[in-house]
């Protein structure tokens, strides 16, 4: 009988380690759930920025055809992202989170591109602007 008290005791050790490792587990992925949610969207932000001074700096340079091309990370937090400009909106949209920044209703700009190329080239012809990617 006293075998038998050991034996449970051990089994009831066991369990409560058993769910002492899942719950620390869950709570980590928990974690890092929310904080890569949180890096993507403060790297989207800041890449929006940064598009967004651009297509300014195009857009106030005087010519009829200016040309400027600038880097931007391939990846965020591991994914790739897009950036594109919608209803005078520019967007960049990491899988299914998107930030915008509305743009002056003076700009006259299209177009998309993908962050793989590691570079954003936004050109102004006459008096439109078109956002692509310099091959």
């Amino acid at each position: 009988m006293k075998g038998q008290y050991i034996a449970i005791e051990y089994m009831f050790l066991f369990m409560i380690g058993v769910i002492l490792v899942v719950t620390v587990y869950i709570s980590l992925t928990f974690i890092q759930s929310e904080v890569k949610s949180k890096v993507i969207e403060d790297q989207a932000e800041e890449i929006c920025k940064l598009t967004y001074s651009e297509i300014n700096k195009v857009y106030l340079t005087p010519g009829v055809r200016i040309k400027r091309i600038f880097t931007i990370p391939k990846k965020i937090a591991g994914k790739s992202y897009r950036i594109y400009v919608v209803n005078k909106e520019l967007v960049v949209e990491v899988g299914k989170k998107k930030v915008n920044v509305s743009l002056d209703q003076a700009y006259n700009i299209s177009g998309s591109t993908f962050s793989s190329a590691g570079n954003v080239k936004i050109e102004k012809i006459g008096g439109e602007m078109f956002i692509g990617r310099e091959i």
